[in-house]
């Protein structure tokens, strides 16, 4: 199964020390760009995000339609 994931889960379960749950649930886990940035180059420092940028499954991918992505703002 493939995942597309937003900041916070990758935060928590990398703050609580669980991040290898998300490699045994999922096959692929994909992070859009913005995520990406706003968790990894944003917060330099930040608990959970060293953890997190060096997860080398993880795929850093662009989004194409954003007019999905705006339908998801509230």
């Amino acid at each position: 199964m493939i995942v597309v994931a937003d900041s916070s889960p990758l935060i928590a379960l990398c703050r609580i020390g669980k991040r290898s749950l998300l490699r045994d649930l999922f096959s692929s886990l994909v992070v859009p760009e913005a995520v990406w940035n706003e968790v990894v180059l944003d917060h330099p420092g930040k608990a959970g995000v060293e953890e997190i940028g060096s997860i080398p499954w993880i795929e850093v991918k662009a989004v194409f339609d954003t007019s999905l992505v705006s339908l998801t703002d509230c």
